[in-house]
């Protein structure tokens, strides 16, 4: 009976990391910060517990610190396959751009018919429709572009 809450509290820790590595990194930097409050909180108590020779206080405040670790696991493992699966979202996109232009000898001048994805692009063409640029939000503060003249992504602010 008392692995139950064990379980659901692991589970729910887990549920919280993946549901903050899904949103954006305001979202991270808060549930971070969360996490060391009550991370250090249940260290805190662990050594009182300790020293008050309590075993049981020790033991569940061990069980949140493990929460904590396990939730921020979670959300870091989350965030870098969101990550990877943006990047290969746009690079399927950046592919059928790149058709579409060797087929008419342009680039199109909108990408509705292309992106499929629920990240928002922003797509641009120069005025002869013959360089493209498209760039996306990775995370709410970072952006990656990648332009048809150069042929590669970029990242920055």
């Amino acid at each position: 009976m008392k692995a139950i809450p064990i379980i659901i509290g692991t589970s729910l820790a887990i549920g919280i990391g993946m549901f903050a590595g899904f949103t954006n990194l305001f979202m991270m930097i808060f549930l971070t910060m969360l996490l060391l409050i009550v991370g250090g909180i249940s260290l805190i108590r662990i050594f009182v517990g300790e020293i008050k020779n309590r075993p049981s206080i020790s033991r569940d405040s061990a069980q949140m610190l493990g929460a904590c670790c396990l939730a921020f696991i979670a959300m870091l493992v989350t965030s870098s396959i969101r990550a990877r699966i943006q990047h290969q979202h746009a690079e399927e996109l950046v592919n059928r751009i790149e058709q579409f232009h060797d087929e008419a000898g342009q680039y199109p001048a909108d990408i509705d018919t292309f992106s499929h994805s629920r990240v928002r692009y922003h797509y641009s063409t120069d005025s002869l429709q013959s360089n493209f640029h498209l760039s996306f939000s990775s995370d709410g503060w970072h952006r990656r572009w990648y332009d048809s003249q150069v042929g590669k992504w970029e990242s920055g602010d």
